[in-house]
């Protein structure tokens, strides 16, 4: 599936599309992380989907048996965001709960999202948690952002002018495919 991130059409009935979005959290600078990247994703939403969201903290699932309807939920959801800390791994309970929805999902689209506070390099290796998150996306067939892309990438990228824009548009590396022969392949 493509990320979700430019407008899908409206419901046959012409009202706003219903997502589902369940955040993960690990302490209150995650929340507030989290926070911040559905603030963007209403925003880019507003005019074709109204948004549900639910909060579920680590302590919330990381009890011995976490609640059955929470595994339901992120089996449905059409986003997964997990603020988490860069230290440490998943524990183990949440893994389990983890594993639990994604052996429920189907093959249901959708988008997991790892929030990483605390990672002050782009460039450093991927920690624990954010590869663990990469790997449950990749099973559960969903795609897998670490933040929203900027808003402009999007804007007006399926107007008619702009994709006309586009279409007359000859770049250098397009120039340069259009001028370079063929390779000839030899006689036998």
């Amino acid at each position: 599936m493509n990320t979700t991130l430019p407008p899908r059409a409206k419901a046959e009935s012409g009202a706003k599309l219903r997502r589902r979005i369940i955040v993960i959290y690990e302490t209150a600078a995650g929340r507030e992380k989290a926070l911040g990247f559905c603030d963007q994703l209403t925003v880019l939403h507003r005019a074709d989907a109204e948004f549900e969201v639910q909060w579920l903290s680590f302590a919330q699932l990381n009890g011995p048996r976490p609640a059955g309807e929470t595994i339901e939920q992120a089996a449905t959801a059409d986003w997964l965001v997990f603020a988490v800390d860069s230290a440490g791994d998943f524990p183990h309970n949440l893994k389990l709960w983890m594993e639990r929805w994604l052996g429920k999902r189907s093959d249901r689209e959708g988008t997991l999202v790892g929030l990483i506070c605390g990672a002050s390099n782009p460039c450093e290796l991927a920690c624990l948690k954010e590869v663990h998150l990469r790997h449950v996306a990749h099973r559960a067939g969903m795609d897998y952002l670490t933040q929203m892309p900027p808003l402009t990438q999007w804007a007006d990228a399926g107007s008619l002018a702009t994709i006309g824009d586009r279409a007359d548009r000859v770049t250098a590396v397009l120039d340069q495919i259009l001028h370079t022969a063929p390779p000839t392949a030899p006689l036998l």
